[in-house]
């Protein structure tokens, strides 16, 4: 059967259509004001929808579930996370530059930093505190032996090294 067809209508009180409704107009849009379906109020859409282009938002996007990214996600701003945030990657930290998590600047923790395995750093590692500071091993049942490797230059100029039960 024929479909009908409407050029340039105008509808000014509730509609309501009970089938498909399709938009042959093809013309991209770059705005608010542009494209071939311009809405002046809200859009409320109960069911999912699908964009086959980039979504672009001028306002805040409120997510009232989860989100699931399966391309990149690019941050331009800064994100603030209330939640726990999990890396699910693996990947076996090899370098500055090779890892699961890489972040191209400092990294900074107000509390306590937890490391499953080894903990290396490149240059320094840099206990500081306002008077004293201290490095602590606290070794599991099967640890017997520690081997501490100092530079030379530790333990002169005023420096002390002690051990757990005070002997220097």
């Amino acid at each position: 059967s024929a479909k009908p067809s409407f050029a340039g209508v105008t509808l000014t009180a509730a509609s309501e259509c009970s089938g498909i409704v399709t938009i042959s107009d093809a013309t991209q849009s770059s705005s608010t004001t542009t494209g071939c379906l311009k809405l002046a109020g809200g859009l409320g859409v109960v069911k999912a929808a699908f964009f086959g282009g980039a979504l672009d938002a001028a306002g805040a996007v409120n997510l009232q579930s989860g989100l699931t990214v399966a391309g990149a996600l690019d941050l331009n701003a800064a994100a603030d996370i209330s939640g726990v945030a999990t890396v699910s990657n693996t990947t076996e930290a090899s370098n500055s530059t090779t890892a699961a998590l890489v972040c191209s600047g400092g990294v900074a923790v107000a509390k306590k930093i937890y490391a499953g395995d080894s903990v290396r750093a490149k240059n320094s590692l840099i206990v500081d505190a306002s008077t004293t500071g201290t490095l602590t091993i606290a070794p599991n049942a099967s640890t017997t032996d520690f081997t501490l490797t100092f530079p030379a230059a530790v333990g002169s100029a005023g420096q002390v090294l002690r051990a757990a039960d005070g002997a220097g």
